[in-house]
């Protein structure tokens, strides 16, 4: 571990259970907003997924002719394991899908989820959960410092990646709140 200061890492998904659904595209960026990675993947086991392809644009035609992630695993668990710190907007969504593949981050590397810290920052009472702060979408965090997709948009795991950085270094420039 150590290679690399900071990395942020996104993925999309053919649906929200690690335990049943799959990675469809993973990115990720360094701290300087290079892109480290940036993959689309054909499900092995998924053939469609509606409610996910609404949200994030990828049909089953997107990734038909794209390899298995199981192809590239072993690289991305490189750059996960050779960050310092390794930042993801919505860290415990992601990492169950890391985890479900091998690439999780190594125990005891420092992982900063994003949507907790701006959410704490934030301070929007969570009339569900009294006492916390509700989770806000990346959109609302990457509206709220005024970030320009520019022409990107949310739900591209580049792009996502691109925004968490940023509001990540927003956040960094104001602590402690």
């Amino acid at each position: 571990m150590g290679d690399i200061k900071r990395i942020v890492l996104d993925t999309e998904t053919t649906g929200v259970d690690a335990r049943k659904d799959e990675i469809l595209t993973l990115s990720i960026v360094d701290g300087d907003a290079n892109v480290l990675r940036d993959g689309l993947y054909r499900p092995r086991y998924a053939r469609e997924w509606p409610y996910a392809e609404r949200i994030n644009g990828i049909s089953p035609s997107d990734v038909a002719d794209c390899p298995l992630i199981t192809e590239h695993v072993e690289e991305i668990k490189r750059i996960v394991r050779s960050a310092e710190e390794v930042v993801i907007y919505n860290a415990t969504f992601d990492r169950k899908f890391l985890a479900a593949i091998g690439a999780d981050a190594a125990p005891g590397q420092k992982v900063t989820d994003t949507m907790l810290e701006f959410s704490n920052f934030y301070r929007e009472p969570d009339s569900r959960h009294p006492g916390q702060y509700r989770w806000q979408k990346l959109s609302v965090a990457a509206e709220h410092i005024g970030y320009d997709w520019g022409e990107g948009h949310a739900h591209s795991s580049v792009d996502d990646c691109l925004a968490t950085l940023a509001v990540q270094k927003w956040l960094d420039a104001r602590k402690p709140w």
